[in-house]
């Protein structure tokens, strides 16, 4: 496990590495306007994996448990489905300016795709084959843009439009490659059945997932209302950045749902969420300690001038990154043991607190606010979760605390895979 682990850590530290540079390409070539206009066209494609998530979500519980066709066929017609309907309202909700409406839906149904196959290889436990994919779809991301930008001349949010087409379009090539050798035969009895089943405890887990995206992105909305399309664009690059660390605990909790998945042990499961709690809330820490030490020069020289006022959303969210970090852990734990009614109660609770105090706080003063509302909202999903993790396993919150012997273990472990 420690080595599927280590493998999927270094995959997602090349995709955050590239993430950060598309970051600090747009920002230098389309400024803070047209990476305000990017953050709404992604914000909307994340919008729409959500509803997809109502039949998907729980894929990877299910793909041990049930026929992997007909797991594919459910989830693949409910995309479509969700296409049609994700383009009436987008004409009728302005959540992305109306000349990307057609390449939202397009990107949308392709990153669903890909999300779905992704999520059946996890579930077969091939983590490596899904992470290999991973990479090469995130690498495309900036090598197309960089051709678009400074081959083309096309410096403009279309050229970041296309790249998205050509990086979803090669992660769900490969993906659909490697998980075809599962859907040979064809099965089309009892699909209402399985359907039914995958929408009660899918729907669980993509209202939990809902309320989640909303505790990280509904400040967008405030932003762009109260202060405007240029400062929101700043907010979302400085949030991107402190976002980063938690490819550390989004990482080991892809891990740790294919396992917990496939185990039938609940106290063995729990067991593992403890140690990777205490494992990714240490590293997290110490990750955003470091991010909050740089200095605000470097920002502005790595952004631009237009970002120097970055360095306020990175301190008063590293909190947030922290607790948002122990959270992952917990939410994959009720994942993977079908328990995603939790998920969604913690995140209500969440979510209520985002609500009210981000419009006070965002209204009067603007992206700190906003940081604030963020760590205040990911602790309360973390209370929230700790509570029913004690209910559900009768361990100890003293459990959660770091001692010296889970340092000694930890170094032992890392010696142990560093000497393989």
């Amino acid at each position: 496990m420690l080595k599927i682990i280590v493998n999927t850590f270094f995959i997602r530290i090349l995709n955050a590495f590239f993430a950060l540079f598309v970051v600090i390409l747009n920002s230098k070539i389309i400024g803070s306007e047209g990476l305000g206009t990017v953050s709404l066209i992604i914000l909307a494609v994340s919008v729409f994996i959500l509803m997809t998530g109502f039949v998907s979500g729980a894929l990877i519980y299910f793909v041990p448990r049930e026929n992997t066709f007909k797991l594919a066929f459910i989830s693949y017609s409910w995309s479509a489905f969700i296409s049609s309907v994700f383009y009436v309202f987008l004409i009728f909700v302005p959540l992305v300016p109306k000349e990307f409406i057609n390449d939202v839906i397009i990107l949308a149904f392709l990153q669903s795709a890909y999300n779905i196959n992704e999520k059946i290889l996890a579930g077969k436990e091939r983590i490596k084959t899904a992470n290999y994919i991973l990479l090469l779809k995130v690498t495309v991301l900036p090598a197309s843009l960089l051709f678009f930008y400074f081959i083309l001349k096309i410096q403009s949010v279309e050229s970041y439009v296309y790249s998205l087409y050509l990086s979803y379009l090669t992660g769900v090539s490969l993906s659909f490659l490697k998980i075809s050798g599962y859907l040979k035969n064809p099965e089309f009895n009892n699909l209402i059945n399985i359907f039914v089943k995958t929408v009660k405890l899918s729907g669980y887990n993509t209202i939990g997932a809902v309320l989640q995206k909303l505790n990280f992105r509904l400040g967008y909305y405030f932003i762009e209302y109260f202060w405007g399309i240029n400062v929101l664009g700043i907010f979302s690059a400085g949030v991107q950045i402190s976002e980063s660390v938690l490819i550390i605990s989004r990482s080991i909790a892809f891990v740790q749902y294919s396992k917990i998945s496939n185990l039938s042990d609940k106290i063995q499961a729990a067991n593992i969420t403890i140690m990777l709690f205490k494992f990714v809330i240490s590293v997290s820490a110490a990750a955003m300690l470091l991010l909050s030490l740089i200095p605000s020069s470097f920002f502005s020289f790595l952004l631009g001038k237009d970002f120097s006022v970055i360095k306020p959303v990175i301190y008063y969210f590293s909190p947030g990154i922290i607790f948002a970090s122990g959270s992952l852990i917990l939410i994959h734990f009720f994942s993977g043991t079908g328990n995603q009614k939790i998920n969604m109660y913690s995140s209500f609770a969440a979510f209520t607190i985002t609500v009210f105090a981000g419009y006070f706080f965002i209204k009067n003063t603007g992206i700190t606010g906003a940081s604030l509302t963020l760590s205040l909202s990911f602790f309360v999903l973390l209370i929230f979760e700790l509570f029913f993790f004690k209910k559900q396993t009768n361990k100890k919150i003293s459990d959660f605390l770091i001692r010296k012997k889970d340092i000694i273990s930890g170094i032992i472990m890392l010696k142990e895979y560093l000497n393989k």
